[in-house]
């Protein structure tokens, strides 16, 4: 393979199996940039595309944030490949769904939240590592992360069929993950989850209900460690076109943070289509990934990875596993289905 040309190192994503390299140059963000780290791994929900879709919109071109993606093992679901990356993370994004981890991988995510580190989990976060006991030898659950960590109670959901309604708490309008939230009812795609009692630790933000069943709380804060916590049972797809969460969700992501979300509506309200790639990703991810062509192919075209040109990667080459990264449209494994 030829030397890529100056030009094309700039543009260029380095992908290693499971790793992305950023390339010198690619990144302009300061030292203090935080670092958010994903760890997605559910069948139901598609959050393995509307959070890296919903990062590219707000996260990265709107605060500057630095993110990375870890991924359930197409092939092994209790596998998240590149999960040492939560070591280096300022804040862990939980979305995951019964997951029983191997002992060291489940230790990062412990030492992460033992450190004080925040969280923010979506939906199924609350049974993330819960496998009913059921697990092969050598891996771990935390049946107790729900209670433990994020306050709730989950112990199951409403029917599919029902319509979710939800509307701000009128004790909590002026919590700061609410700011710029309008306080009109909203209906959300989804289930509704049952996760009553919460602990008494817990601030609940957003409450939910369907006809005929008691009101849910939906959105709430807790605290782990000392570290702040940010939990909401929402997250179904269109869910994310909503501009009401998606500006709670800002909102979250900012205040999980330690900072403050500010009165300014901002411009990812709601979400928009891939324009120029967005340069700021780190660490390990994974992502869209389009077998047989090396990484200088990824911006060569289009950004989203369609219509690219390049040279096909030579079998044999130094780096057999070098792929193209796709960036910044849906984030994906390439052929194969990720596992939930």
């Amino acid at each position: 393979m030829s030397p890529m040309s100056n030009r094309g190192i700039r543009r260029a994503l380095l992908v290693v199996g499971v790793f992305v390299v950023q390339l010198p140059g690619v990144c302009s963000c300061p030292a203090a940039t935080p670092h958010v780290v994903f760890l997605i791994g559910e069948r139901e929900y598609e959050t393995r595309k509307t959070l890296p879709a919903f990062a590219r919109d707000v996260l990265i071109r709107q605060l500057k944030y630095r993110c990375s993606f870890v991924h359930a093992d197409p092939k092994d679901g209790n596998s998240f490949p590149g999960i040492q990356a939560i070591k280096n993370a300022d804040l862990l994004v939980l979305s995951v769904r019964r997951r029983a981890l191997p002992a060291p991988d489940l230790a990062v995510v412990r030492q992460h939240l033992a450190a004080g580190r925040p969280l923010l989990g979506i939906r199924t976060a609350s049974h993330a590592f819960d496998t009913r006991g059921k697990h092969p030898a050598g891996h771990q659950e935390w049946q107790k992360f729900d209670p433990e960590v994020l306050g709730g109670h989950y112990v199951g959901h409403h029917g599919n069929k029902l319509v979710t309604t939800v509307q701000v708490l009128p004790s909590a309008k002026s919590h700061p993950i609410l700011e710029g939230v309008d306080g009109k009812p909203f209906a959300v795609g989804g289930s509704l989850y049952r996760v009553n009692p919460l602990k008494k630790s817990c601030v609940a933000l957003l409450s939910g209900r369907v006809d005929g069943k008691p009101v849910e709380p939906v959105a709430w804060t807790h605290s782990y460690r000392g570290g702040r916590v940010f939990y909401t049972s929402l997250g179904h797809p269109k869910d994310f076109q909503l501009p009401a969460f998606r500006r709670m969700l800002r909102n979250a992501f900012v205040w999980s943070l330690g900072k403050k979300p500010g009165a300014k509506k901002p411009d990812g309200d709601k979400p928009t289509a891939a324009k120029t790639p967005a340069r700021v990703f780190s660490g390990p991810q994974v992502g869209e990934v389009l077998p047989k062509f090396t990484a200088e192919r990824v911006f060569d075209g289009d950004p989203m990875g369609r219509q690219v040109r390049g040279r096909p990667a030579r079998k044999g080459h130094a780096n057999e596993e070098e792929r193209s990264f796709a960036l910044p449209g849906v984030l994906r494994r390439g052929q194969v289905e990720p596992s939930a």
